[in-house]
């Protein structure tokens, strides 16, 4: 639930955000979700598979054909997870280490894909704001489904590096973004958010389980 009230950062950085805050961030985010689930699903297959695989008195001998189709899923699954955590790192560390300003949207347009959630489309936008910075003019760009977080205020709070203003990222636009009190503090992530940490680590356990079957073989 967002605050209502105009956000106005006012910690310094480098800013503190706690350890739970910083993977529940790291880890957030609908395509890399969906690219967790995809690499744990396909090492399941994997590991179910690759005991049977192996060819006895032969072990350098090529793999069955369908053993590599079961590698699709997780290798698919990489390349969703792989965009979702440099956007999410970059997020953290402008949440951590960038200066704040606002800036006013400059464009909306349709970016011609959708988000499937619960059997129902929603179009990914693409929002470009402005932000002046030392008499300069430079822009911030964000790409979400979500468009109501970009649309609930008059100016975006956005956060970039005062030596290099392009290196920036919308506030809103970061997945599970940390909620701010009225001091300008960052308030912890809540609680409810550890759900993002069940598809990495279905992910992870399983790949280091085919990776030791693999080794076994």
């Amino acid at each position: 639930m967002r605050i209502p009230f105009e956000k106005t950062l006012r910690q310094p950085p480098p800013r503190r955000i706690g350890i739970y805050s910083q993977m529940a961030i790291l880890f957030s985010g609908f395509m890399q979700q969906m690219g967790w689930l995809f690499v744990g699903m396909g090492m399941i297959f994997v590991v179910i598979f690759l005991p049977f695989s192996g060819i006895i008195g032969a072990q350098d001998a090529a793999f069955p054909k369908f053993v590599a189709f079961v590698l699709i899923f997780p290798i698919a699954g990489l390349f969703m997870v792989i965009p979702g955590l440099r956007k999410q790192a970059k997020g953290l560390d402008l949440l951590r280490n960038g200066e704040f300003t606002r800036g006013a949207i400059k464009s909306k347009e349709p970016t011609g894909s959708t988000i499937k959630i619960n059997n129902r489309s929603y179009p990914v936008m693409k929002f470009t704001f402005e932000f002046e910075y030392q008499g300069s003019k430079y822009e911030a760009v964000c790409r979400t489904h979500l468009t109501e977080l970009l649309e609930d205020e008059e100016q975006e709070t956005i956060l970039f590096y005062p030596t290099k203003p392009e290196f920036n990222i919308v506030y809103d636009g970061i997945s599970n973004s940390p909620g701010m009190d009225p001091m300008g503090n960052f308030l912890p992530v809540s609680w409810t958010k550890a759900w993002v940490f069940l598809g990495p680590a279905v992910g992870i356990f399983m790949t280091a389980i085919a990776l030791r079957l693999f080794f076994l073989i």
